[in-house]
């Protein structure tokens, strides 16, 4: 639930910017826009963007503990990236020159399952979901390209959901029952903490309204709060579930962008 409110808020806001960017493009008549009028001392010093769009994250942690997790419920190992869908906006401050701040949220998970051999099925999911705030700067490589050394900073959920289903399925009774039976069981905790991620973006601007980016960073986190089931009820005893690691980082973002 927190995952898909961090992403409908990022999603919102994008919608605004290019609703904006749409209205000054139609007012402007489809004429290129000279960033060289901007009214500074020397326009071509400065970095110049404003827009939004689709932001996607390929995370690589390590599985240690949560393997532990899954090899006690006799399934395999987790492997392989998390990837995180989400939508991001930022705008460059002309009252610090190169530095430019975003907003953003992404989500995604990972899930491993197995089928027995009297057709019962069990799984383990890993999800994460992150919205904070980037901080980036930047330097112009061309006119077109641009490297932006930076850090994403903010709230990180991460959930852990194991499902069993006895042969033929769930039903609503063996479900909602007050003696709930071995073969049917759904189970959910989450927990909330602080996260960082250094990186390094290079962003391309094909037109002034178009660009596409690609950069690669290391995520930590910090500041763990307590484990809690959908009561809020604190679960003790959690391993120490982590997805810190390196991270790829790619976009495609709308707007107005210096390509010249």
């Amino acid at each position: 639930m927190h995952a898909q409110i961090s992403v409908r808020r990022a999603s919102a806001l994008v919608a605004l910017l290019l609703l904006a960017c749409l209205r000054l493009h139609a007012q402007g008549g489809g004429e290129q826009f000279n960033f060289d009028d901007i009214p500074v001392d020397d326009a071509r010093q400065y970095y110049v963007a404003l827009g939004g769009g689709y932001l996607g994250m390929m995370a690589f942690p390590k599985y240690d503990e949560l393997n532990n997790v899954a090899a006690g419920l006799n399934l395999d190992n987790f492997s392989g990236p998390v990837t995180m869908h989400g939508g991001g906006a930022f705008v460059s401050l002309f009252f610090v020159q190169h530095l430019r701040l975003g907003v953003f949220g992404l989500s995604g998970s990972k899930i491993v399952q197995k089928t027995a051999a009297d057709s019962s099925t069990r799984s383990l999911r890993f999800s994460a979901s992150i919205t904070g705030a980037q901080l980036d700067y930047a330097v112009r490589v061309t006119n077109s390209l641009t490297l932006l050394p930076g850090i994403m900073f903010g709230p990180e959920t991460y959930r852990v959901e194991m499902t069993q289903a006895g042969p033929g399925g769930p039903t609503f009774g063996s479900l909602f029952s007050s003696s709930q039976g071995a073969g049917d069981h759904n189970a959910r905790i989450s927990n909330t903490h602080a996260f960082y991620y250094p990186a390094v973006n290079l962003e391309y601007a094909f037109t002034q309204f178009f660009m596409l980016r690609l950069g690669a960073g290391y995520k930590g986190s910090f500041a763990y709060s307590d484990w809690t089931n959908d009561n809020d009820v604190v679960v003790k005893n959690v391993p120490e579930i982590r997805s810190d690691g390196f991270g790829l980082q790619f976009g495609v973002f709308f707007g107005f962008f210096q390509s010249r």
